[in-house]
Protein backbone atom coordinates (compact mmCIF):
# COMPACT_ATOMS: atom_id res chain seq x y z
CA UNK A 1 0.00 0.00 0.00
CA UNK A 2 1.59 3.58 -0.97
CA UNK A 3 2.09 5.97 2.39
CA UNK A 4 -0.22 8.58 0.45
CA UNK A 5 -2.93 5.99 0.23
CA UNK A 6 -2.81 4.88 3.57
CA UNK A 7 -2.11 8.49 5.43
CA UNK A 8 -5.35 9.74 3.64
CA UNK A 9 -6.89 6.62 4.67
CA UNK A 10 -6.00 6.92 8.17
CA UNK A 11 -6.40 10.98 8.12
CA UNK A 12 -9.85 10.62 6.75
CA UNK A 13 -11.40 7.97 9.78
CA UNK A 14 -9.58 10.15 12.42
CA UNK A 15 -11.21 13.18 11.10
CA UNK A 16 -14.51 11.01 10.92
CA UNK A 17 -14.37 10.00 14.49
CA UNK A 18 -13.11 13.21 15.89
CA UNK A 19 -16.29 14.93 13.98
CA UNK A 20 -18.78 11.95 15.22
CA UNK A 21 -17.88 12.77 18.62
CA UNK A 22 -18.54 16.38 18.27
CA UNK A 23 -21.85 15.62 16.81
CA UNK A 24 -22.74 13.37 19.33
CA UNK A 25 -21.66 16.36 21.76
CA UNK A 26 -23.75 18.96 20.38
CA UNK A 27 -26.91 16.58 20.16
CA UNK A 28 -26.53 15.63 23.58
CA UNK A 29 -25.37 18.61 25.29
CA UNK A 30 -28.39 19.92 28.06
CA UNK A 31 -27.33 23.31 27.25
CA UNK A 32 -27.88 25.36 24.53
CA UNK A 33 -24.90 26.73 23.00
CA UNK A 34 -24.87 30.22 20.83
CA UNK A 35 -21.11 30.90 19.30
CA UNK A 36 -19.63 28.71 22.38
CA UNK A 37 -21.60 30.60 25.05
CA UNK A 38 -24.45 28.87 27.33
CA UNK A 39 -27.53 30.33 26.71
CA UNK A 40 -30.12 31.01 29.26
CA UNK A 41 -34.30 30.86 28.47
CA UNK A 42 -33.81 34.84 28.21
CA UNK A 43 -31.65 35.43 25.84
CA UNK A 44 -31.30 35.75 21.76
CA UNK A 45 -29.09 34.44 19.49
CA UNK A 46 -27.54 37.00 17.20
CA UNK A 47 -25.55 35.89 14.18
CA UNK A 48 -24.01 37.71 11.03
CA UNK A 49 -23.90 35.87 7.93
CA UNK A 50 -22.68 37.73 5.00
CA UNK A 51 -24.32 40.85 6.34
CA UNK A 52 -27.81 39.20 7.21
CA UNK A 53 -28.33 39.39 10.77
CA UNK A 54 -30.00 36.35 12.67
CA UNK A 55 -31.63 36.26 15.60
CA UNK A 56 -33.06 32.53 17.63
CA UNK A 57 -34.76 32.24 20.77
CA UNK A 58 -33.33 29.42 22.89
CA UNK A 59 -35.83 27.10 21.35
CA UNK A 60 -34.84 27.72 17.62
CA UNK A 61 -31.23 28.01 18.80
CA UNK A 62 -31.58 24.43 20.00
CA UNK A 63 -33.12 22.88 17.20
CA UNK A 64 -30.59 24.48 14.92
CA UNK A 65 -28.10 22.97 17.27
CA UNK A 66 -29.52 19.15 16.44
CA UNK A 67 -29.84 20.04 13.02
CA UNK A 68 -26.44 20.58 12.40
CA UNK A 69 -25.28 17.44 15.21
CA UNK A 70 -27.26 15.16 12.97
CA UNK A 71 -25.26 16.82 9.49
CA UNK A 72 -22.17 15.90 11.42
CA UNK A 73 -22.81 12.58 12.10
CA UNK A 74 -23.80 11.81 8.78
CA UNK A 75 -21.10 13.98 7.07
CA UNK A 76 -18.60 11.93 9.71
CA UNK A 77 -20.12 8.53 8.97
CA UNK A 78 -19.36 9.03 5.35
CA UNK A 79 -15.97 10.09 6.09
CA UNK A 80 -15.21 6.99 7.88
CA UNK A 81 -16.63 4.87 5.43
CA UNK A 82 -14.49 6.68 3.03
CA UNK A 83 -11.58 6.23 5.01
CA UNK A 84 -11.90 2.75 5.17
CA UNK A 85 -12.75 2.29 1.92
CA UNK A 86 -8.80 4.08 0.86
CA UNK A 87 -7.18 1.48 3.32
CA UNK A 88 -8.97 -1.41 2.13
CA UNK A 89 -8.34 -0.78 -1.30
CA UNK A 90 -5.37 -0.42 -0.62
CA UNK A 91 -4.84 -3.75 1.20
CA UNK A 92 -6.42 -5.89 -1.61
CA UNK A 93 -4.20 -3.94 -4.19
CA UNK A 94 -1.12 -5.27 -2.02
CA UNK A 95 -2.14 -8.02 -1.32
CA UNK A 96 -2.29 -8.81 -5.49
CA UNK A 97 0.79 -7.06 -6.24
CA UNK A 98 2.29 -9.97 -3.16
CA UNK A 99 0.71 -12.83 -5.07
CA UNK A 100 2.06 -11.37 -8.56
CA UNK A 101 -1.19 -10.94 -9.85
CA UNK A 102 -1.78 -8.56 -12.49
CA UNK A 103 -5.09 -6.50 -11.50
CA UNK A 104 -6.95 -6.40 -15.16
CA UNK A 105 -8.29 -2.70 -16.16
CA UNK A 106 -12.18 -1.96 -16.30
CA UNK A 107 -13.83 -3.13 -19.73
CA UNK A 108 -10.13 -4.90 -20.74
CA UNK A 109 -10.79 -8.35 -21.61
CA UNK A 110 -8.31 -11.35 -21.34
CA UNK A 111 -6.69 -12.08 -24.82
CA UNK A 112 -6.82 -16.18 -25.71
CA UNK A 113 -3.71 -17.31 -27.86
CA UNK A 114 -4.50 -16.97 -31.53
CA UNK A 115 -6.51 -14.26 -31.42
CA UNK A 116 -5.64 -10.24 -32.24
CA UNK A 117 -6.24 -7.45 -30.12
CA UNK A 118 -9.31 -6.45 -30.07
CA UNK A 119 -10.52 -2.42 -30.40
CA UNK A 120 -12.46 -1.19 -27.31
CA UNK A 121 -16.41 -2.26 -27.71
CA UNK A 122 -15.58 -4.38 -30.44
CA UNK A 123 -16.99 -8.04 -30.34
CA UNK A 124 -14.29 -10.53 -30.40
CA UNK A 125 -14.60 -12.06 -33.96
CA UNK A 126 -15.17 -8.78 -35.28
CA UNK A 127 -11.69 -8.53 -34.36
CA UNK A 128 -10.51 -10.81 -36.42
CA UNK A 129 -10.14 -13.14 -33.58
CA UNK A 130 -8.85 -16.64 -34.66
CA UNK A 131 -11.29 -19.71 -33.57
CA UNK A 132 -8.72 -23.00 -33.36
CA UNK A 133 -11.09 -26.07 -34.16
CA UNK A 134 -10.17 -29.04 -31.86
CA UNK A 135 -8.16 -31.99 -33.73
CA UNK A 136 -5.54 -31.68 -36.15
CA UNK A 137 -5.22 -29.09 -38.96
CA UNK A 138 -7.03 -30.57 -42.29
CA UNK A 139 -4.29 -32.13 -44.80
CA UNK A 140 -3.76 -30.06 -47.91
CA UNK A 141 -3.56 -31.64 -51.31
CA UNK A 142 -0.38 -31.55 -53.40
CA UNK A 143 -0.23 -28.58 -55.77
CA UNK A 144 -2.48 -28.30 -58.55
CA UNK A 145 -4.46 -31.24 -57.50
CA UNK A 146 -6.67 -29.20 -55.84
CA UNK A 147 -10.99 -30.42 -56.42
CA UNK A 148 -14.21 -29.10 -55.32
CA UNK A 149 -15.36 -30.86 -52.23
CA UNK A 150 -19.24 -31.21 -51.93
CA UNK A 151 -20.88 -29.65 -48.94
CA UNK A 152 -20.38 -31.61 -45.66
CA UNK A 153 -23.16 -31.97 -43.30
CA UNK A 154 -22.40 -31.52 -39.44
CA UNK A 155 -20.11 -34.00 -38.30
CA UNK A 156 -17.73 -33.67 -40.80
CA UNK A 157 -19.32 -36.47 -43.32
CA UNK A 158 -20.33 -35.52 -46.94
CA UNK A 159 -24.28 -36.18 -47.56
CA UNK A 160 -24.69 -40.15 -48.56
CA UNK A 161 -23.55 -41.01 -51.88
CA UNK A 162 -21.47 -38.09 -52.44
CA UNK A 163 -17.87 -39.25 -51.69
CA UNK A 164 -15.15 -37.07 -52.70
CA UNK A 165 -11.74 -38.26 -54.13
CA UNK A 166 -8.22 -37.46 -52.33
Amino acid sequence: MSGKRKFWGIFAIVMGVWSLAGGVSLMMSPTVDCGGETMSSSDTCVTVDDGQRTENTIDQQERSNTVMGVAALALSLGVVVWGVLILRKGVRQKKAAQAGLQQPQPGAHPQQPGQFPQQPGQHPQAAGAYQQQPGFPPQQPAPGQWQAQPPQQPGGHPPNGQHGNL
